[in-house]
């Protein structure tokens, strides 16, 4: 017999290692293991059978269209709503990711006071005390509420006395609110029909990642951005530094931070020459010409007469504003005057729609 291990002998000893290793996994019994002998009636429940239950997304302010699927009355998976008219199926990461929220260890299961748990109804009694003594004086800090939340906690307030709701974002858009305001009377957020654009004259915002609803507008963008019957419509990013949403430009334009009304300004005054639209900015927008803002915003006059050539041949307009943009202390008049461009190029009831509804929630 030969020393050593031969090949023969090598697949003889990795089977039976296998099937040692097979054996050895199945000796360890679960700890407590509950049959449903009897399955329960309080919901639907069908073994090993999943379920599907249509719902709202709240990790954001969008208010995707989300489908849960249930196994055992867990949820286990969420997904986008194919038949919802935002998402239309698709989920960004922090939709997939709600699950970590729901099922996150250190979530309180039990009401606490002074760091000691107690019932839920020891808990619910002490609550009902505090709104008692309060007397009205009651603040309610959350989300803007979408559907019929809001009227449901201006009820609830009203029931216990009355108060006041405070709704917060993480990243607002208040500012562009206030600019919609001044620029066309309705304190709402538009529409932005991307899909309608030949060209988009982006100042900044992050519409690709969490400005609006990035799920949306990652949908209507793929469209107008597509290569179809021959062209291919433009993005242009303006801005000093470039976003992830900068880098799927076709071009990005370097100018001195700050300077983004200056530029929007300067593009609407050379198309409004052009077109003659809404005479009344006339005498506005000549202190904005291309000439009297290339020192401050770092261009030249070449570059920004052919971005407003460039709207006019290939319009209609989508401009947006937002990122860097709305994040100084002149953000509501950059807003503004990324309106007037959009205003003089022809985009309202375009690209740029507002449809009736009520007040937006601030």
């Amino acid at each position: 017999m030969k020393k050593g291990l031969s090949r023969r002998n090598l697949f003889k000893y990795a089977g039976v290692g296998g099937v040692t290793a097979v054996v050895a996994g199945c000796e360890n019994k679960p700890e407590k293991l509950i049959p449903m002998l009897v399955p329960p009636t309080d919901y639907e429940y069908t073994p090993q059978t999943a379920f599907r239950y249509m719902t709202t997304c709240r990790e954001c302010e969008s208010g995707c269209g989300m489908m849960m699927t249930t196994r055992e009355h867990r949820a286990q998976k969420a997904e986008g709503n194919p038949n919802h008219p935002i998402n239309r199926g698709a989920l960004c990461a922090r939709g997939q990711a709600s699950l970590q929220s729901l099922y996150n260890p250190h979530r309180h299961a039990h009401p606490i006071i002074n760091g000691e748990k107690i019932s839920w109804k020891d808990g619910l009694t002490k609550f009902g005390e505090v709104l008692k003594e309060a007397s009205g004086k009651i603040i309610f800090l959350g989300k803007r509420s979408i559907g019929s939340q809001g009227r449901f906690l201006d009820e609830w307030l009203s029931s216990v006395g009355g108060g006041k709701r405070i709704n917060f974002e993480i990243i607002s858009q208040d500012s562009q609110i206030e600019a919609n305001e001044i620029s066309f009377g309705t304190s709402d957020v538009a529409d932005y029909a991307f899909e309608k654009a030949g060209i988009v004259i982006n100042f900044g915002a992050e519409f690709l990642e969490n400005w609006g609803s990035s799920v949306e507008n990652s949908r209507r963008f793929s469209e107008m951005h597509a290569y179809k019957n021959g062209k291919k419509n433009q993005l242009i990013h303006i801005s000093p530094h470039v976003s992830l949403t900068g880098a799927k430009a076709d071009r990005w334009i370097q100018i001195k931070p700050g300077t983004e009304g200056l530029v929007a300004l300067a593009i609407a005054h050379f198309i409004r020459e052009k077109n003659g639209s809404y005479s009344f900015l006339e005498d506005y927008l000549e202190s904005f010409s291309a000439e009297k803002v290339v020192e401050a915003t770092g261009l030249t006059v070449d570059v920004i007469n052919r971005i407003a050539s460039d709207i006019l041949e290939n319009g209609p307009l989508l401009a947006l504003g937002g990122g860097n943009a709305s994040s100084t202390e002149q953000c509501v008049e950059t807003l503004v005057a990324v309106n007037i461009l959009n205003a003089v190029s022809g985009s309202l009831g375009e690209t740029i729609k507002f449809f009736e509804k009520r007040t937006s929630e601030r």
